[in-house]
């Protein structure tokens, strides 16, 4: 998706929320081992590109998946990527 930076730190969140469901940003720096103005900057490039949703709850900001595709197509990417790589490594240096 154009404008959404793919970082390790952006797979991560990602990864996260996609296993929680929907996560609040204390649940993803715990979970992601990340700083909150690491986390923060990412959930809100996420947001205005139509990949997340937040919704307010008792807990505080809820964030959650809002465009699978999106995060599909980028995980099939990752993959795609990740495969080329191991296919590149002779057989006896993997």
């Amino acid at each position: 998706m154009p404008g959404v930076r793919i970082t390790e730190e952006t797979l991560k969140v990602v990864a996260a929320i996609a296993h929680l469901g929907e996560a609040t940003p204390p649940q993803l720096r715990a979970r992601t081992k990340l700083a909150s103005g690491t986390v923060s900057p990412i959930l809100a490039r996420l947001e205005a590109a139509g990949w997340l949703a937040q919704r307010e709850g008792k807990g505080g900001t809820y964030w959650r998946i809002a465009d699978e595709a999106a995060v599909r197509g980028v995980a099939s990417s990752v993959a795609h990527v990740a495969w080329t790589i191991l296919e590149a490594i002779p057989d006896g240096e993997r």
